[in-house]
């Protein structure tokens, strides 16, 4: 699978507007995996136990 690139914001010349946009960069690459490990799939045996982890875990990402 090909993954596409979030631009960088270097060109911006806005302080504010640049802040925004390198913070807005952060959280996709934070929500998509970008920056951090990727959330590994629940295998079909998997438990209620380990279905309830894996939610906490996702959450967590969304919530960082």
């Amino acid at each position: 699978m090909i993954r596409s690139t979030i631009p960088t914001v270097e060109g911006v010349r806005d302080e504010p507007t640049s802040k925004i946009l390198s913070s807005v960069k952060s959280i996709i690459e934070s929500i998509t995996g970008r920056n951090q490990a990727q959330i590994k799939t629940l295998g079909a045996d998997a438990t209620l136990s380990g279905v309830i982890n894996k939610v906490n875990e996702i959450i967590e990402r969304l919530q960082s």
